[in-house]
């Protein structure tokens, strides 16, 4: 049930947490009263994860060194163990970015109106078919550093921020009345961020990239289960007796002016 979002949730660390020296638990920080010094070790930590990123979709893990990104991030290499300990410490920061990107698709369901539902399926596509770059290159890479113990654990404590973002979701669908009632919005979050880290897995296994179309026929399939139930018109009532007799001598009369 929920008890594995409860669980991610209480992990330490969220995505307001501002950026410390040396550690992989680094995730967006709040930006609305930081000081110009936070900003910019936001800013720093930002570039460096997004080239990490960039790289990461075009070259295997083994290929990327830690001066790859930081001169693609344009920063000093010694800058680079100001936030992370080691190269492969900055996959959990990946999740950052995509708490980012779930951040646009809560916006666009409280400031645009758009269905909860639509915005879901619009995220799944989004995340699985990126317009550029080699996703499955990218996943690759994903799943190299997760074999550390330490990357894999920092990396699950990054995915509560994220699970909670698609809880989010269900509460404003709930609200619009595009998502059902009858179940809570956390575990209905919980069952959409299963259902798509689940989709990323098989596609890895299988090794071919998803297309656009594949990616939203399923996401439509799954996100049908969070949706009200359709109410289906009541089944028509057996005719009595009485109106059978009626629809009998109904069919005589027609017969009857047809000899005529």
């Amino acid at each position: 049930g929920s008890d594995l979002l409860r669980q991610a949730t209480a992990a330490p660390g969220g995505p307001l947490s501002p950026p410390q020296p040396a550690t992989a638990n680094m995730v967006v920080p709040d930006v609305s009263a930081e000081s110009r010094r936070e900003r910019h070790r936001r800013e720093t930590f930002e570039r460096l994860v997004r080239a990490a990123r960039e790289i990461m979709f075009s070259r295997g893990f083994n290929d990327i060194t830690v001066q790859d990104i930081t001169e693609a991030a344009d920063v000093g290499k010694g800058t680079f163990f100001n936030y992370f300990p080691s190269k492969e410490q900055v996959v959990p920061s990946q999740l950052a970015l995509i708490w980012r990107e779930l951040s646009e698709s809560v916006a666009r369901i409280e400031r645009d109106g758009v269905p909860a539902p639509t915005a879901v399926v619009d995220r799944f596509v989004d995340y699985l078919c990126p317009p550029s770059g080699a996703w499955l290159t990218y996943e690759q890479n994903l799943m190299q550093g997760l074999l550390d113990p330490e990357v894999r654990k920092a990396f699950a404590a990054r995915l509560a921020p994220n699970a909670a973002l698609y809880v989010r979701m269900m509460e404003l669908g709930q609200r619009q009345g595009t998502v059902r009632t009858d179940v809570s919005a956390e575990d209905l979050g919980q069952h959409l961020h299963m259902v798509l880290v689940g989709l990323t897995v098989l596609y890895w296994i299988h090794g071919a990239p998803p297309s656009r179309d594949a990616v939203r026929e399923v996401a439509t399939v799954a996100i049908s289960a969070i949706k009200p139930p359709v109410a289906t018109a009541a089944p028509a009532a057996p005719a009595t007796k009485v109106s059978k007799i009626k629809k009998v001598n109904q069919v005589k009369a027609v017969k009857n002016v047809r000899t005529v």
